[in-house]
């Protein structure tokens, strides 16, 4: 199985079981543990507290099998005030994403959790302000 979790229905990714983040806690109870070969969390991180992180990566990963691969990603703090110093992120564009964001996950602090939970970091990219992480179960 293939699981997509979503912020909003125009990022949906064909071939993939789509819950939204809204009602991942309800949702993802039907879904058995170890069952999921990949799983794309991205836009997601930002979305979450800080404080609730660790627990919803726990709820994920609890239906990754083993070998499977998870995609988390997020918008990277440092880089993202860089480029407002810098001139190319605008004031209301920065305005625009603190409406939506619980919190600014560091790419840093997104590799150490996961690799605290017993994943291997497959690879991280950069694009922009925003951060992926791709890692492994077991």
């Amino acid at each position: 199985m293939k699981l997509q979790i979503i912020t909003d229905e125009k990022d949906k990714i064909e071939g993939y079981l789509h819950l939204p983040l809204q009602t991942l806690q309800q949702e993802i109870a039907k879904i058995s543990n170890n069952s999921c070969e990949s799983i794309v969390a991205v836009k997601v991180s930002n979305r979450i507290p800080a404080q609730s992180m660790e627990g919803f990566l726990d709820l994920v990963i609890s239906k990754l099998r083993l070998g499977g691969e998870i995609l988390v990603s997020g918008m990277e703090q440092k880089v993202m005030a860089k480029h407002i110093l810098n001139g190319y992120l605008k004031e209301s564009q920065f305005n625009e994403i603190l409406t939506f964001a619980n919190s600014m996950e560091t790419l840093s602090d997104t590799v150490n959790l996961l690799q605290s939970k017993g994943l291997k970091i497959k690879t991280t990219n950069m694009n922009g302000i925003e951060y992926e992480v791709s890692a492994t179960r077991g």
